[in-house]
């Protein structure tokens, strides 16, 4: 009966590793620099098929070539300083709560957080030691927990009626 497979052993006794182990490594680099390309095509807004081809054949070389040349296509968005908030302003009892409100108070000028607030919701009273983030619908406000641990709450505007420091 003929054997139609090769002979294995004879294959691998042929083979030389080291150059297997270069093509290998040749073919990783090409890879991962393509998917580099294809990554910062697509931070910049452009297609990624190209950019991945091209980062492929130009192992290295493209990648760093685009990131450093290649325009991106988004608009930047022109973000108002915000104005002083006075001490006066954070005890109005009909606020504007939104996110506008929050991200004028809950940095500081130096960007460290304030805080704490009492923030009144139509359920309860919470007692924000900190806003870790404000967010278009809601902040995120931590809290101690009766434990004393840390915890944190999604807040949503529509359901604070006042918010103040304590």
């Amino acid at each position: 009966m003929d054997n139609y497979l090769p002979n294995f052993d004879e294959i691998i006794k042929t083979v030389d590793f080291n150059v297997a182990l270069l093509y290998a490594v040749i073919l990783t680099c090409c890879v991962l620099s393509g998917c580099w390309s294809a990554s910062i095509a697509e931070k910049k807004a452009r297609g990624t098929i190209l950019h991945l081809l091209l980062g492929f054949c130009l192992p290295i070389i493209y990648p760093l070539l685009i990131s450093m040349i290649l325009p991106s296509k988004l608009k930047k968005e022109v973000i108002e300083e915000p104005k002083e908030v006075e001490d006066d302003d954070l005890d109005l009892p009909f606020q504007d709560l939104n996110s506008a409100y929050f991200k004028k108070i809950y940095l500081d000028s130096s960007g460290n957080p304030t805080g704490p607030f009492i923030i009144d919701t139509e359920d309860s009273v919470i007692k924000a030691e900190v806003i870790v983030e404000v967010q278009e619908d809601f902040i995120v406000a931590e809290t101690l927990n009766k434990d004393n641990e840390r915890q944190r709450l999604r807040v949503p505007y529509s359901k604070m009626t006042s918010c103040s420091e304590a």
